[in-house]
């Protein structure tokens, strides 16, 4: 795609591609300026670090249950 995250262009440009508008995606990463920088366009997004970190972020968000 010609850029990498946090740069805002890649989040630009999967909005662009997907059929999904920005308050239909849920991003996670481990990095907080990644997080920051979808969130400046709207998509929620979380940090999580590790699997234990990635499954509590799930079940807050009610996609996973515990």
């Amino acid at each position: 795609m010609g850029c990498v995250k946090p740069q805002r262009r890649i989040f630009e440009l999967v909005l662009e591609r997907l059929p999904f508008e920005a308050k239909d995606i849920f991003f996670v990463d481990d990095n907080r300026l990644n997080v920051a920088a979808a969130r400046e366009l709207g998509i929620a997004a979380e940090v999580a670090r590790g699997s234990s970190e990635l499954m509590t972020v799930l079940q807050r968000r009610g996609i996973v249950k515990g």
